[in-house]
């Protein structure tokens, strides 16, 4: 049963990165655009203030820099919505369990000999603190990985 769930769970975790990664993509290209809007708006702004005569060409201005400024908004809300991260992915059943991968990092010792002398003593809770709170991936001696678990909490 796990291992069907964790299929699933898989696959459709991959579909929801690629509609992601196709929506981050998308919020990209939005942004360019708008950015590109705002500059062609803000030069032409620049360019009719320097050159006004009349009321018309401030009126002008002020319009460019009025569209400039709407692009700017556009593109700080394009720029969100590129940087949104993926949320993780949790499956509810029909009667309330929920199941969910549970990440955590651990190692094993390759090589003792390698193993930096700060770690020889090799206090498992501090090679776990660095590599959980500080993020090291590296340790010579130790090879570090991910371990995926997928948990499932029954209903109440």
């Amino acid at each position: 049963m796990i291992a069907r769930l964790k299929t699933y769970r898989d696959q459709w975790a991959a579909s929801e990165q690629a509609r992601h990664e196709a929506a981050r993509q998308a919020a990209e290209e939005e942004f360019r655009r708008w950015a590109e809007e705002e500059a062609t708006h803000r030069a032409e702004a620049e360019h009719l203030v320097r050159e006004a005569q009349t009321s018309d060409d401030r009126r002008c201005a002020a319009e460019h820099l009025r569209l400039a400024e709407a692009a700017a908004e556009r593109v700080r809300a394009a720029a969100q919505r590129a940087a949104l991260t993926l949320e993780p992915l949790r499956i509810q059943g029909d009667y309330g369990a929920i199941a969910y991968v549970t990440r955590s990092w651990s190692f094993e010792v390759v090589d003792l000999d390698e193993v930096p002398r700060s770690y020889l003593a090799l206090e498992a809770e501090r090679v776990r603190a660095a590599i959980t709170k500080e993020g090291v991936r590296e340790i010579p001696g130790l090879r570090i990985f991910e371990r995926e678990e997928l948990r499932v909490r029954g209903a109440v």
